[in-house]
């Protein structure tokens, strides 16, 4: 599993890939989880169903295909077909990319179900989300999942001060036909959402510094992370994890300038009761299932939204 990178890959494509829909794909990215993630942070289900038979039929590639061929023929006769075809492209790409960042580690996911059961994993990291929420990061943040999820960051926010002003967010409404939703707030809605998304990134750094630093892991958590690759040689190394936090942070303020020079210091819609109370949820929670909570309510009101837009 992956945790921000899941979140930041589709700002990451909407930025690099300006005709993709960041409506669609943000739906795609969070769809294998909708209904798997906040059962098992609650522990209503075993933490081994999340990708496995049963429930894991979400983390597949057939049903990324399968919900973006229905997307597509829901969308084609109302909106037409260029429409359709980049909206459900930009499903499939979230759902997709979901998928394949899951197999990074040793569990992995029935990928080519239902030809095959098969979990298919690359084992670049050990799987431990058994370990609970801490001892899950402690092993997954002595690995690759180090530099991944820094790279993820970095890019993304290098360049998220363009999808954060207001006038970006505008243009986004309009190129995804989203602006003529009804609903006196729907502006504020969306906005709140790929706002809440784009920010929980922000915790990043805190749960790294966390993990290397200020937490006393359990032996299991040290014997998997001993079995991660690179670790002796690389991921055993603080000053590897200082440079990515280094790194971090200047991304973070570099982005904070540039917004400064769009914005000036007039408060800017981000800084709306709403998107500050997501801040601080989003920086101060360690806790996973109310963010689970959120992350599931997001794609449900997304999906809502674009639904609400057929009906036009």
């Amino acid at each position: 599993m992956c945790w921000f990178s899941h979140d930041l890959e589709p700002y990451a494509f909407k930025i690099f890939a300006r005709r993709i829909m960041l409506a669609w794909l943000l739906f795609g990215s969070v769809s294998p989880d909708i209904f798997t993630k906040f059962f098992i942070e609650s522990g209503w289900i075993p933490t081994y169903q999340h990708r496995h038979v049963g429930i894991g039929v979400t983390h597949t590639l057939f049903f990324g295909l399968a919900l973006a061929l229905i997307i597509y023929f829901g969308l084609r006769g109302r909106m037409g077909r260029r429409y359709a075809r980049t909206a459900a492209l930009s499903f499939l790409l979230g759902q997709w990319s979901h998928v394949f960042l899951d197999t990074f580690d040793s569990v992995g996911l029935m990928m080519f179900f239902p030809l095959s059961t098969r979990l298919f994993s690359l084992g670049l990291w050990s799987y431990a989300a058994q370990l609970g929420h801490w001892g899950d990061l402690y092993v997954f943040y002595h690995s690759l999942a180090l530099l991944i999820e820094t790279t993820a960051f970095i890019l993304v926010w290098h360049e998220a001060w363009r999808l954060l002003t207001p006038r970006a967010f505008d243009e986004i409404l309009e190129e995804e036909r989203l602006d003529r939703l009804p609903g006196l707030r729907r502006r504020d809605l969306l906005y709140t959402l790929y706002f809440y998304y784009l920010v929980a990134s922000l915790r990043l750094p805190a749960w790294i510094y966390k993990v290397w630093f200020s937490y006393n892991p359990p032996a299991e958590a040290l014997r998997l992370a001993s079995r991660n690759l690179l670790y002796q040689e690389l991921f055993s190394n603080p000053w590897v994890v200082l440079i990515a936090l280094v790194l971090i942070a200047y991304t973070f303020t570099h982005t904070l300038i540039k917004l400064h020079q769009a914005l000036g210091w007039r408060p800017p819609t981000i800084l709306a009761a709403e998107e500050a109370l997501l801040l601080i949820i989003a920086l101060y929670t360690p806790s996973e299932p109310l963010m689970a909570s959120l992350s599931t309510l997001t794609a449900i009101i997304t999906a809502y939204t674009l639904y609400t837009q057929l009906q036009q």
